[in-house]
Order: structure tokens, then C-alpha cells, then sequence
């Protein structure tokens, strides 16, 4: 999405292993009032709500931690209904498709953008 400063990392565990992570990133300058929020989890844990929950905890933090912060942004690739599903559930709205916006795996993708609102 654009330049970002130093980011946050939330490591998921269980049995005190990593099964996965949230990140979210803050914009500098003009746009210090975004940050970006991502996130992965192991196949083991996909389908248990795991990271919805986490989602869900770390939003409301991310706001009283940064009081600045206006809007935390994500991005989903379009064919990852679950992952969409995360950003619905956890309250964000879709805001719609950009086209040729991301970069994965060596290739420019399309994605699906979604926001929480620090008044939503």
C-alpha cells in the first residue's frame, strides 16, 4: 500500500509455538494517520477462528496505542474468501477491487481493499 514506518508484530502460539503472526504497519508523513494490518496462519489452524479473534484484539489496541491513527487498511487477494472473511467478521469494510495493485510471488495481483475506521 505505501511507505511505512517500523511495523508491530503479534506472534500467534500455541503450546508455546508460532503458528502464525499479525503486522501492522504504520504510514509516515502526510499518510501517519493509516497503517496496514496482515496476517498468516499455518494451514493446521485455517477454519478455527483463530486469527478472527486475534484480529478482533489487536484493532481496538492498535487505535488507543496510536491515537493519531485514523485507519487501519488491508488487503486480500480476491480468490482467499477466508481471508476476507477474517477482515468481515473482525468488522472491516470493503471498499472494493484495485486492479493490478499488489506484489506477490513475482507478480503484480489484484486485490481486494478493506478498512476499520478508528470511528467505526
Amino acid at each position: 500500500m505505501a511507505s511505512a514506518t517500523a511495523g508491530f508484530y503479534y506472534v500467534e502460539c500455541i503450546d508455546d509455538r508460532s503458528i502464525g503472526f499479525i503486522s501492522v504497519f504504520p504510514r509516515s508523513g502526510d499518510e501517519s494517520h493509516k497503517a496496514d494490518i496482515s496476517y498468516a496462519v499455518s494451514p493446521n489452524y485455517w477454519g478455527h477462528g483463530i486469527v478472527t479473534e486475534v484480529v478482533k484484539i489487536a484493532v481496538p489496541q492498535e487505535f488507543k496505542d496510536f491515537p493519531h491513527l485514523l485507519r487501519l487498511q488491508a488487503g486480500a487477494i480476491p480468490n482467499k474468501e477466508a481471508s476476507q472473511r477474517v477482515l468481515e467478521k473482525a468488522g472491516f469494510q470493503r471498499e472494493g477491487l484495485f486492479r493490478k495493485y499488489g506484489y506477490m510471488k513475482g507478480e503484480i495481483i489484484d486485490l481486494v481493499v478493506y478498512s476499520f475506521l478508528s470511528t467505526d
